[in-house]
């Protein structure tokens, strides 16, 4: 599953900089439909467009990354993605919007 790898393996694994792509955490109405991630090409805009594409793309930027806490370790007190999970594991890592800077 790539938990070990801070790289992308697969498409729905990649992701724009946010701080260079300027897109919101918002899902592109393109790519996300019916609550299904789609293929992130279909859309025209490509990484010029100012949502994201896929889930990872939106687990991880700055105004979710960290925001919420990790259901597994909630429930097992164990994750698997370890320091590559987007969730908090822990109180001090909960981060708000506020905390990043995207300029």
């Amino acid at each position: 599953q790539g938990y070990a790898c801070p790289q992308y393996h697969n498409p729905p694994d990649r992701l724009r900089n946010p701080s260079i792509f300027k897109y919101k955490s918002t899902p592109c109405p393109h790519v996300k439909q019916n609550d299904e991630w789609i293929d992130p090409t279909v859309c025209e805009a490509g990484d010029n467009c100012k949502y994201c594409h896929t889930r990872t793309e939106q687990q991880f930027h700055p105004e979710i990354y960290k925001s919420t806490k990790c259901n597994d370790v909630s429930v097992t007190s164990y994750c698997p993605r370890g320091p590559f999970c987007a969730f908090a594991h822990i109180e001090q890592e909960l981060k708000s919007y506020r905390d990043f800077d995207l300029h």
